[in-house]
């Protein structure tokens, strides 16, 4: 099985370019690819780059929630539902969805947590 290789951004990339006002940076061609891959390997052989493509994710999470992008211009901005549909929103343009996203989440609740379940909120 090939890893996919894309260099067409994500949908949500061009509303946060470098040209606006967010914290999340365009990702290079091969960087894109990397963010999109599986991460199970990446975390034991490359912890550094692991862990830069998580904290871009959160990143990307953060700001396409509390800008509405990530549930509409009306919907909430403070919960972030975790299930197929996000993975459907944060797919590239050609399709590829995020591997790791999972990981991401995990990552994110580790002290300092940065997302909280919703129980503990």
């Amino acid at each position: 099985m090939s890893i996919p290789t894309s260099t067409t951004l994500a949908p949500f990339l061009p509303a946060f370019s470098p040209s606006s006002s967010s914290s999340i940076p365009t990702p290079t061609p091969a960087r894109l690819s990397a963010l999109y891959a599986s991460t199970s390997t990446q975390r034991q052989t490359n912890p550094t780059g692991y862990e830069m493509n998580a904290q871009w994710w959160v990143s990307v999470l953060e700001v396409t929630l509390r800008s509405g992008w990530l549930n509409g211009p009306h919907g909430d901005k403070l919960v972030i539902r975790v299930d197929d549909g996000l993975l459907g929103k944060l797919e590239n343009g050609d399709g590829a969805r995020p591997k790791g996203m999972g990981g991401v989440i995990v990552r994110s609740l580790a002290p300092p947590p940065i997302i909280f379940p919703l129980l503990e909120w």
